[in-house]
């Protein structure tokens, strides 16, 4: 499955991305905090790696403001695969090019 919308997904680290879709948004994170629920304080510390990226359920929250699917997110996309492998969760979202081409050769790799 080919990703060419450049939009679709990032391979950013969650806090840049984040701190991305905030400046192109003109939101301040206090407006971002209001629409997810979430402190002003929190978002900022995640921007500035004192907090991980969030749980999923946060990650749902944040991308809902931008108007982007979860997935967006490689932080999501990561854990859900980790989900999958384990058996946990049954269906499959789609992956980036960067990512089709890492599982590819990692593949190559043991053949």
């Amino acid at each position: 499955m080919n990703n060419n919308n450049e939009n679709e997904f990032t391979e950013k680290d969650f806090a840049d991305a984040l701190l991305e879709l905030k400046q192109k948004s003109g939101l301040s994170y206090m407006q971002i905090a209001i629409r997810t629920g979430l402190s002003d304080a929190y978002l900022v510390n995640i921007v500035k790696r004192k907090n991980l990226a969030p749980k999923n359920e946060n990650i749902e929250k944040i991308a809902k403001v931008f108007n982007k699917k979860p997935e967006y997110f490689k932080e999501y996309r990561t854990r859900w695969w980790k989900d999958y492998l384990n058996g946990v969760r049954d269906d499959i979202p789609p992956l980036s090019d960067k990512e089709l081409l890492k599982i590819k050769e990692a593949l190559e790799k043991y053949r």
